[in-house]
């Protein structure tokens, strides 16, 4: 296979590149944004977006200490991110992890399809939900009803009080009626029960729209942390709101809440031809509606050239920094400059430049030149006139840090001197 020409091409993928190594690393590039997008899609709206951008600012700082060659930020902030970065992310993100392999979960056929009991406890959840929703919509009456999907509510449930009732219109009807001991906490539901009523939510940490309350923002929270799906009712404004996958959908009626919710918790055998990936392709392809909340709002095409952008940065830049760190070995031609006693010259010429071979990590050896390492000096000055014996020291390379001298040809030598005529 042929070397690339394109010094771009050999600045990123080290000397000696073919077009095979072109065509891997585009396919690497390719798919490691690709996995990047479905990243980014599952962080959307969530704190852990802001958190990732602070790790992607810290690692354009890495690139430019390593291109200035600021040897000890360029030392921490790659220790940093080789050793503590993967620990980080495990404790930063673990909500959104979780929530993001729960959604995965999701996927299959086999998980979506449901038995005959369960789509029956299901379809009742939803008509209950739904039912109650209108009606404390039209009543005014706040309610935050809180769905089990995949999340872990355990802490949740944990801030509230253990009802373990099954549900219905009329129980919730109760615990929302206002006045009552419950009614400005959230319910949890799960598999057609009640699981809890009065517990706390965490409240969302990114801004909100002004009129939205303090029952949005713990929604919000919520969604952000766990993978749940909360109903908001406005007590002010006895508005519908769902909650899910860190976004709010507003303005909602019953008749639009019942779809959601069936949506979610009854999926067809329509839904779900083709086995996981199609599934799990087409739920990242749905986006959420329109922001409502003063917001505004994002088309979808732009919003998904963004993160496709944004994913090829990351993955092309992840490439670029792990080429860098590859160890290979480069040979430079380095002049040499000879010192001479004032009365006598060499009888032959000594050599005008030495071949040294120097090892060390691409991305320190990209920008270096021969003129970095040299000139050479070739010292003769002490040398009477007679055959003398040269030789090179390492110590009199100008060698960069945290790179080693493999080699260096010729490296000693003899040459004779006489005294001009």
């Amino acid at each position: 296979m042929t070397l690339v020409s394109p010094s771009a091409v050999q600045y990123v993928l080290g000397p000696g590149a073919t077009w095979t190594d072109v065509v891997r690393s585009v396919i690497d590039v390719a798919v490691l944004g690709y996995l990047f997008y479905r990243v980014l899609l599952l962080l959307r709206g969530t704190r852990a977006l802001r958190v990732l951008a602070g790790l992607i600012l810290l690692s354009i700082t890495y690139l430019v200490s390593q291109w200035a060659n600021l040897v000890t930020l360029n030392w921490f902030l790659g220790s940093f991110l080789s050793y503590t970065l993967i620990f980080g992310l495990i404790v930063l993100f673990q909500a959104d992890i979780r929530r993001g392999l729960a959604r995965l979960g999701r996927g299959g056929g086999f998980l979506a399809a449901l038995t005959w009991d369960e789509r029956r406890t299901q379809s009742g959840t939803v008509e209950a939900v739904a039912r109650t929703a209108a009606e404390l919509s039209r009543r005014r009456c706040g309610a935050l009803v809180v769905l089990e999907r995949h999340g872990d509510l355990g802490e949740v449930v944990e801030t509230g009080v253990r009802l373990d009732a099954e549900l219905s219109p009329e129980i919730l009807l109760a615990i929302f009626h206002n006045g009552g001991a419950l009614h400005d906490g959230a319910v949890i539901v799960h598999r057609g029960r009640v699981v809890a009523a009065g517990c706390l939510l965490p409240l969302a940490s990114a801004p909100t729209a002004r009129e939205l309350g303090t029952r949005h923002r713990a929604a919000l929270g919520l969604v952000e942390e766990v993978d749940a799906m909360v109903v908001v009712v406005s007590e002010e404004r006895g508005e519908i709101s769902v909650a899910m996958d860190g976004e709010l959908r507003r303005g909602l009626d019953e008749s639009a809440l019942r779809q959601v919710l069936a949506r979610e918790f009854l999926p067809s055998k329509a839904s779900v031809p083709g086995g996981l990936w199609t599934r799990l392709s087409r739920a990242a392809e749905r986006q959420p509606a329109p922001r409502r909340d003063g917001g505004r709002p994002l088309t979808m095409r732009s919003a998904e050239l963004g993160l496709r952008v944004l994913s090829v940065a990351l993955a092309f830049a992840l490439m670029v920094v792990v080429h860098g760190e590859r160890r290979i070995t480069a040979t430079f031609v380095v002049p040499v400059e000879a010192q001479l006693p004032p009365s006598l010259e060499p009888a032959a010429a000594l050599p005008a430049s030495l071949r040294v071979s120097v090892a060390g990590p691409w991305a320190r050896l990209r920008s270096l030149r021969a003129s970095d390492l040299g000139p050479i000096t070739i010292d003769v000055s002490r040398t009477s006139p007679e055959t003398a014996t040269w030789s090179v020291s390492p110590e009199s390379l100008h060698l960069p840090t945290g790179l080693q001298l493999e080699s260096l040809y010729p490296s000693q030598g003899t040459v004779g001197l006489s005294r001009p005529r």
